[in-house]
């Protein structure tokens, strides 16, 4: 949903719409700064405010105001992870952003009921968008679902049934062009003695509630079961395989236009103990994970979608400041604080880039987060306008 560009105005909504005790024009405002849950009790008012908050573009504008909100108040971490090393199952919950942002002394997470819970079923969080969350079942039933309103939507299956010896992959984005949700997945299996890939491709898009394959996928391993989503295209951490010869790489597919292209990273498979993608600030960034005895961790940024050259290193920390039987991971959230938001394996961690600090989040219940997405609250609905 692109809410750069929609400028509503208060000329869509006729004043019979509305109470006349105030003007249309304030009274918007005013809505637009309201939390989801406050806006769904104000649904019931009348049928006039039923009609303004539920059209599609009081929806963008809100949507909007949310985005650019300096404090975070509409912001929330989803955090998918287990709570005992003989539980094997996952749990969904959330908490406050600012409350992290602001270290205050006692973080509250909510567990999140989303669609086909059930404490024996895997549940994998695909990615977040404009207030919506793609989640997988056991690998196979996907949801788009908005956990503030709790309206969801089961896509049809995509036709692929898995087989034990394929990897799957999925990824959730917008298509700016047709202004459309779309989701992605990838089956991949080793073939040997040749050693190459029999992948295939399905891409899901919401207006027209259907799957079609995308042909020409590259010979790779996708490393990251969860695609990235990032200037109209969603990427994959991959090892590029020519033969016996590997490399690794990322693999981008441009949303609108359908077609991959390749990125170089900036560091080499040989030379890390593991990478990861995630998003800050907009761009694209790469987390490496030395090891042997440099012991580091270097987070890179690129600021220019799709150009090399424009790979930066934002930071280098040393694996000291973090306990050593921890891994970390994702980064996925910059604040404006200067402060990089991290997945440390089994907790997240909070590095200042200035001050060169670490802490750890007060969110310390978890015996296992496996993953772990930023959600702005939002009235977008599962399904097409």
């Amino acid at each position: 949903m692109n809410i750069e560009s929609e400028d509503p105005t208060t000329d869509h909504f006729h004043s019979d719409h509305l109470d006349a005790s105030l003007p249309t024009e304030i009274i918007i405002e005013i809505l637009i700064k309201l939390p989801v849950k406050f806006l769904l009790k104000f649904m019931c008012v009348c049928r006039s405010w039923r009609a303004l908050i539920s059209d599609p573009i009081f929806v963008k504008k809100h949507l909007k105001a949310s985005t650019k909100n300096e404090d975070y108040a509409h912001h929330k971490i989803i955090i998918n992870s287990r709570s005992s090393a003989y539980l094997e199952r996952c749990s969904l919950e959330w908490c406050s952003l600012s409350s992290v942002l602001h270290e205050e002394s006692h973080i509250d997470t909510h567990v999140l009921d989303y669609p086909l819970k059930n404490p024996k079923l895997w549940v994998g969080l695909v990615g977040s968008l404009n207030g919506l969350v793609c989640i997988v079942i056991e690998n196979s039933v996907v949801f788009l679902w908005n956990p503030s309103t709790k309206i969801s939507k089961r896509l049809p299956h995509s036709g692929i049934i898995q087989r034990p010896s394929q990897d799957v992959s999925y990824g959730f984005g917008y298509d700016e062009g047709s202004s459309e949700y779309k989701v992605v997945v990838i089956y991949t299996e080793l073939k040997v003695p040749e050693y190459s890939f029999e992948t295939e491709v399905k891409i899901y898009g919401l207006k027209s509630d259907s799957w079609k394959t995308v042909e020409d996928y590259p010979n790779c391993t996708t490393i990251t079961s969860m695609g990235v989503f990032v200037s109209g295209s969603l990427h994959w951490d991959s090892d590029m395989n020519m033969g016996f010869n590997k490399y690794q790489s990322i693999i981008s597919l441009d949303l609108s236009k359908e077609t991959y292209s390749e990125i170089s990273v900036p560091c080499s498979r040989q030379e890390v103990m593991g990478s990861n993608i995630g998003v800050l600030s907009g761009c694209l960034s790469l987390l490496c994970n030395f090891g042997g005895n440099e012991m580091k961790i270097d987070v890179w940024v690129m600021k220019e979608h799709g150009k090399i050259e424009s790979w930066s290193k934002l930071f280098s920390l040393p694996t000291l400041h973090v306990p050593m039987y921890s891994c970390i991971e994702t980064p996925f959230c910059f604040s404006k604080r200067n402060e990089v938001f991290l997945v440390n394996e089994p907790h997240l961690v909070v590095y200042n880039v200035e001050s060169k600090t670490v802490r750890h989040s007060l969110i310390d219940k978890f015996y296992d987060v496996l993953e772990v997405v930023t959600h702005t609250e939002s009235l977008v609905t599962p399904f097409p306008e």
